[in-house]
């Protein structure tokens, strides 16, 4: 995928009881030894993945433990399930249609819940590429029943732009209601949310394909640079929830790519103001996924650890996510957010207790 961050090294007294045990499985039986392999834009081989939960990969590498932010990650190749290079090689070329078959089989033929989990979130990604948002709601919430971080809103897909069938949007809730049941999370909350915002279209048939526009050209021609954001600048500053997002969505219609970062940023101010942190957490997460280098990135993260720090009331992902947003803005040489990050990151933890419920 499109995910950058830091690298750390960790001992076996941070896993899990079940992660040790692997640890201690691989160490002393050769048999039990994968030859998996991690893309981390390049390819790191001979390793065992142990774990992709909590936004991070943890795995095994000539006898040592190592944790990495899972969005430094942009494949995976597990030893058992050979068909991946070509599923993979499929979706980095967009061509999602032939790597959804191939990402099921493997899933199908997956032995763990490592692999089912990272799989799920594959087909939640390629489902979403392919413009099929009930689809990829579906397998993002199998992959929440196994880890309810919120680190995998990242591939919620931007449903205002697609359609489904009422079937398709119907089967999705079940399954979503089915785990909540099982196992509630404020991530399974914000799918439900999200699922109710996709537009209804009458059949598959009438999904637009690949070579159709996502965005309606109007044929007026955009406004100049220094006005483009005028007025949703003006009515974000006011308060005025409700003009900003209408302005916003005249914009997105002949919006260029370079403007998108600070399009989301303020769709993000605008439904925050508006009282729907969740909503604006997505819209300031999709900044990163899609637009990791930008200084807009970093301030969405920024931006989505102050709603999990004030509103959901959780210091730690609050600050795991200004982390990221410091590791961005130095790794950018942009000195102002980096000062920003500090000082949130000061705050949460000099005033944890506002983190807490």
């Amino acid at each position: 995928m499109m995910w950058k961050a830091r690298q750390r090294g960790v001992g076996c007294h941070w896993l899990l009881a079940s992660q040790c045990l692997a640890v201690l499985a691989v160490g002393t039986h050769s048999s039990f030894t994968r030859a998996d392999t991690i893309d981390f834009g390049l390819p790191l081989e001979e390793v065992t993945v142990l774990d992709v939960r909590g936004g991070e990969i943890t795995f095994l590498r000539a006898g040592a433990t190592l944790t990495r932010s899972l969005e430094t990650v942009e494949a995976i190749y597990f030893d058992e399930l050979p068909g991946l290079r070509q599923a993979e090689l499929h979706l980095s070329e967009g061509e999602y249609e032939e790597a959804i078959p191939l990402f099921e089989d493997a899933w199908t033929a997956a032995t763990t819940d490592v692999q089912k989990l990272w799989l799920d979130s594959r087909l939640a990604l390629a489902h979403g590429q392919a413009g099929r948002p009930a689809h990829a709601l579906t397998h993002l919430a199998r992959v929440v029943s196994r880890d309810a971080d919120s680190h995998w809103l990242l591939l919620v897909p931007a449903v205002d732009a697609m359609s489904a069938t009422s079937a398709e949007i119907d089967a999705a809730r079940v399954t979503i209601a089915r785990i909540k049941e099982e196992a509630p999370s404020p991530v399974l909350e914000t799918l439900e949310t999200v699922l109710d915002r996709i537009p209804l279209r009458e059949s598959e048939s009438d999904r637009p394909d690949d070579t159709e526009t996502l965005a309606p050209n109007t044929g007026q021609a955009p406004p100049p640079p220094e006005l483009r954001f005028a007025s949703v600048r003006e009515h974000v500053s006011r308060g005025e929830s409700a003009p900003a997002l209408t302005a916003i969505r005249r914009l997105s219609l002949h919006a260029d790519k370079d403007d998108l970062p600070e399009l989301f940023f303020h769709a993000g101010a605008a439904l925050r103001g508006a009282s729907q942190p969740a909503e604006a957490g997505l819209c300031y997460l999709r900044i990163a996924a899609h637009f990791p280098d930008s200084p807009w990135a970093a301030r969405g993260l920024l931006a989505t650890a102050e709603i999990y720090w004030s509103s959901f009331r959780d210091s730690d992902t609050a600050t795991r996510l200004a982390q990221r947003a410091l590791d961005l803005a130095t790794r950018i040489d942009h000195n102002p957010l980096q000062r920003q990050a500090r000082t949130q990151l000061d705050n949460y933890a000099r005033f944890p207790s506002r983190g807490k419920p």
